[in-house]
């Protein structure tokens, strides 16, 4: 009965995590995103955060996913004299976050009586992994940083699976393009 009780704490704890999304966005205050109507990919296009990581695969899904969400935002694809210039990066990391499960040898009843011997709490580490995809969008006059923003997700076991990567990659660019541009 502890067991489950145990699977079913940690499985509700996990389930939690896998619904939550942090999304930064940063950009400059100063610059006009009003004049902005075409768009370019920078060179590289996309990045990754370490070499292992990276994935052909990854990187087209990433181009046609900003590729579309730029598009439905009403921001054309050029290859000559673009208002801006789009760099992702897409990244993962293994993270351990430690839970406290409630041991213990009493029981009670509805109206809050305990009996029985005492309880103790017992740490254990639940280890899960994070994606990390961060947009840049620079200036194309100036080549500088002018919006970036990034959200991270924690993959599910199902994130082996060609459709629900590319899914969960194009949910995290349209919660993060959803914010371009800032003045809209």
């Amino acid at each position: 009965m502890q067991r489950i009780l145990q699977f079913l704490l940690i499985s509700f704890l996990l389930t939690g995590c896998q619904t939550a999304a942090l999304t930064e966005l940063d950009y400059n205050p100063g610059q006009d995103f009003s004049h902005w109507q075409s768009w370019q990919w920078a060179e590289p296009a996309v990045e990754f955060y370490s070499r292992e990581q990276s994935s052909d695969l990854d990187q087209e899904r990433i181009r046609d996913v900003v590729g579309d969400q730029l598009l439905q935002w009403g921001f054309l694809p050029t290859e000559e004299q673009p208002d801006f210039l789009v760099r992702a990066w897409l990244g993962q990391e293994d993270r351990v976050e430690r839970v406290y499960v409630h041991r213990g040898g009493y029981w009670g009843d509805p109206w809050g009586r305990y009996w029985g011997g005492p309880g103790w709490i017992e740490p254990q580490d639940v280890r899960y992994r994070v994606f990390t995809l961060q947009l840049d969008i620079l200036d194309a006059q100036s080549g500088k940083l002018a919006w970036r923003a990034s959200e991270q997700w924690p993959a599910t076991s199902s994130a082996t699976r060609p459709q629900k990567r590319d899914a969960e990659i194009r949910k995290a660019a349209g919660r993060l393009l959803k914010n371009f541009p800032p003045q809209r």
